[in-house]
């Protein structure tokens, strides 16, 4: 996976590959991150993210509103590279 956030705010995002969730986290503004998921196979992939805050009490990622962001799922496989650009919904 290729994840890039093009906001001016930190986003809280979270993937999940066939319902299950396999990576959370924040990505700073105009900054990717490449989670990866070795063995993992199959679909769908599920890309969602949020405009969000840090909750001063618990610690945890307040969601505030959807955001934009970019992704692509990358798979590399005997020796080939195949790229696909994800949809929004």
């Amino acid at each position: 996976m290729l994840v890039s956030n093009p906001n001016e705010d930190p986003i809280y995002v979270e993937i999940r590959v066939k319902g299950q969730q396999r990576w959370q986290g924040t990505i700073e503004p105009l900054y990717n991150v490449t989670p990866t998921f070795p063995g993992v196979m199959g679909g769908p992939v599920e890309v969602r993210a949020w405009i969000s805050e840090t909750d001063p009490q618990s610690g945890q990622q307040k969601k505030l509103e959807p955001a934009l962001v970019f992704a692509s799922q990358r798979v590399l496989w005997n020796g080939y590279f195949n790229e696909i650009v994800g949809k929004g919904l």
